[in-house]
Protein backbone atom coordinates (compact mmCIF):
# COMPACT_ATOMS: atom_id res chain seq x y z
CA UNK A 1 0.00 0.00 0.00
CA UNK A 2 1.11 3.60 -1.08
CA UNK A 3 1.06 5.92 1.88
CA UNK A 4 0.86 9.55 1.20
CA UNK A 5 -1.72 11.90 -0.10
CA UNK A 6 -4.21 10.99 -3.00
CA UNK A 7 -6.34 13.76 -4.32
CA UNK A 8 -9.46 12.82 -5.77
CA UNK A 9 -10.45 13.47 -9.19
CA UNK A 10 -13.42 14.70 -10.50
CA UNK A 11 -16.38 16.71 -8.94
CA UNK A 12 -17.51 15.28 -5.04
CA UNK A 13 -21.04 15.86 -4.15
CA UNK A 14 -22.10 17.78 -0.62
CA UNK A 15 -23.25 14.75 0.59
CA UNK A 16 -19.60 13.39 0.22
CA UNK A 17 -17.56 16.09 0.94
CA UNK A 18 -16.22 14.76 4.63
CA UNK A 19 -15.64 11.40 3.26
CA UNK A 20 -14.27 13.12 -0.32
CA UNK A 21 -11.71 15.24 2.45
CA UNK A 22 -10.54 12.15 4.25
CA UNK A 23 -9.93 9.81 1.20
CA UNK A 24 -7.86 12.98 -0.31
CA UNK A 25 -5.38 12.19 2.16
CA UNK A 26 -4.36 8.14 2.31
CA UNK A 27 -1.49 7.58 5.13
CA UNK A 28 -2.02 11.54 6.01
CA UNK A 29 -4.30 14.38 7.49
CA UNK A 30 -6.27 16.07 4.98
CA UNK A 31 -7.48 19.84 5.38
CA UNK A 32 -8.71 22.37 2.76
CA UNK A 33 -8.68 26.18 3.58
CA UNK A 34 -9.74 28.59 0.91
CA UNK A 35 -9.35 26.94 -2.45
CA UNK A 36 -6.91 24.47 -1.32
CA UNK A 37 -6.65 21.26 -0.13
CA UNK A 38 -3.64 20.07 2.09
CA UNK A 39 -2.42 16.78 3.29
CA UNK A 40 -0.47 16.56 6.29
CA UNK A 41 2.14 13.86 5.71
CA UNK A 42 3.59 12.23 9.34
CA UNK A 43 6.21 10.44 6.99
CA UNK A 44 9.72 11.28 7.58
CA UNK A 45 11.15 12.20 4.31
CA UNK A 46 14.18 14.31 3.16
CA UNK A 47 12.84 17.61 0.74
CA UNK A 48 13.87 16.14 -2.23
CA UNK A 49 11.83 12.75 -1.59
CA UNK A 50 8.86 14.63 0.34
CA UNK A 51 8.62 16.69 -3.33
CA UNK A 52 8.30 13.55 -5.12
CA UNK A 53 5.59 11.74 -3.23
CA UNK A 54 3.69 14.99 -3.38
CA UNK A 55 4.27 14.82 -7.14
CA UNK A 56 3.64 11.26 -6.82
CA UNK A 57 -0.10 12.04 -5.53
CA UNK A 58 -0.73 14.94 -8.18
CA UNK A 59 0.34 17.78 -5.42
CA UNK A 60 3.41 19.65 -4.58
CA UNK A 61 4.89 20.58 -1.71
CA UNK A 62 2.69 23.71 0.24
CA UNK A 63 3.18 27.24 -1.32
CA UNK A 64 2.46 29.65 1.50
CA UNK A 65 3.03 32.73 -1.08
CA UNK A 66 0.54 35.37 0.91
CA UNK A 67 0.39 35.91 4.50
CA UNK A 68 -3.85 34.59 4.02
CA UNK A 69 -2.08 31.58 3.19
CA UNK A 70 0.05 31.16 5.42
CA UNK A 71 -2.74 32.30 8.04
CA UNK A 72 -5.49 29.81 6.89
CA UNK A 73 -3.01 26.81 6.84
CA UNK A 74 -2.67 27.80 10.23
CA UNK A 75 -5.83 28.02 12.01
CA UNK A 76 -6.87 24.75 9.79
CA UNK A 77 -4.12 23.05 10.89
CA UNK A 78 -3.83 23.91 14.83
CA UNK A 79 -7.14 23.14 16.19
CA UNK A 80 -6.69 19.67 14.48
CA UNK A 81 -3.23 18.57 14.37
CA UNK A 82 0.13 18.34 16.76
CA UNK A 83 3.14 18.97 14.62
CA UNK A 84 6.36 20.35 15.42
CA UNK A 85 7.72 21.27 12.25
CA UNK A 86 7.13 20.37 8.42
CA UNK A 87 9.01 20.81 4.38
CA UNK A 88 6.96 23.60 2.54
CA UNK A 89 8.25 24.11 -0.87
CA UNK A 90 10.52 26.64 -0.67
CA UNK A 91 13.85 26.49 -1.27
CA UNK A 92 17.21 28.29 -2.70
CA UNK A 93 18.90 25.24 -3.95
CA UNK A 94 19.10 26.83 -7.42
CA UNK A 95 20.85 30.02 -6.70
CA UNK A 96 21.90 30.74 -2.82
CA UNK A 97 19.95 33.36 -1.25
CA UNK A 98 16.91 33.62 -3.89
CA UNK A 99 14.42 31.86 -2.30
CA UNK A 100 11.23 30.27 -4.83
CA UNK A 101 8.50 28.13 -4.62
CA UNK A 102 8.96 24.33 -6.30
CA UNK A 103 6.39 25.57 -9.14
CA UNK A 104 9.48 28.06 -9.46
CA UNK A 105 7.65 31.25 -8.83
CA UNK A 106 9.35 33.82 -6.75
CA UNK A 107 8.95 34.04 -3.03
CA UNK A 108 7.00 37.68 -2.74
CA UNK A 109 5.63 37.00 0.81
CA UNK A 110 8.25 36.02 3.95
CA UNK A 111 7.35 34.27 7.24
CA UNK A 112 11.01 33.94 8.34
CA UNK A 113 11.73 33.08 11.66
CA UNK A 114 14.15 35.78 13.56
CA UNK A 115 17.28 35.51 12.01
CA UNK A 116 16.59 32.99 9.47
CA UNK A 117 17.17 32.64 6.85
CA UNK A 118 20.94 32.03 7.67
CA UNK A 119 21.83 29.25 5.37
CA UNK A 120 24.09 27.64 8.73
CA UNK A 121 26.08 24.79 7.60
CA UNK A 122 24.57 25.05 3.63
CA UNK A 123 20.84 25.20 4.71
CA UNK A 124 18.66 25.45 1.52
CA UNK A 125 15.34 23.96 1.84
CA UNK A 126 11.82 25.25 4.54
CA UNK A 127 10.34 23.98 7.39
CA UNK A 128 7.25 25.69 8.48
CA UNK A 129 7.54 25.70 12.05
CA UNK A 130 4.04 24.41 13.96
CA UNK A 131 4.39 26.43 17.14
CA UNK A 132 4.82 29.99 15.52
CA UNK A 133 3.81 29.71 12.15
CA UNK A 134 7.13 30.71 10.88
CA UNK A 135 10.41 29.32 8.47
CA UNK A 136 13.59 27.95 8.84
CA UNK A 137 15.96 27.09 6.65
CA UNK A 138 17.14 23.84 7.34
CA UNK A 139 20.02 21.45 5.39
CA UNK A 140 17.39 19.50 2.70
CA UNK A 141 18.72 16.01 4.21
CA UNK A 142 16.89 16.21 7.50
CA UNK A 143 13.88 14.03 7.54
CA UNK A 144 10.55 16.12 8.74
CA UNK A 145 7.11 15.25 7.78
CA UNK A 146 5.61 17.33 4.76
CA UNK A 147 2.41 19.41 4.03
CA UNK A 148 1.11 18.82 0.72
CA UNK A 149 -1.40 21.00 -1.64
CA UNK A 150 -3.61 20.36 -4.35
CA UNK A 151 -6.17 22.65 -6.21
CA UNK A 152 -9.35 21.64 -4.27
CA UNK A 153 -11.67 19.23 -7.06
Amino acid sequence: MRRGCQWLGGRAGEHRRAAAAASRCSGGRAFDAGTTSYCLNATERSFAEAKRACTADDGQLAELKTIEDNRAVREAMASRFAVGRMWIGLTDVAEEGNWSWVSGSPSAFEAWAPSEPNDFGGEDCAQLFGDSWTWNDLDCNVRLPSVCESPKR
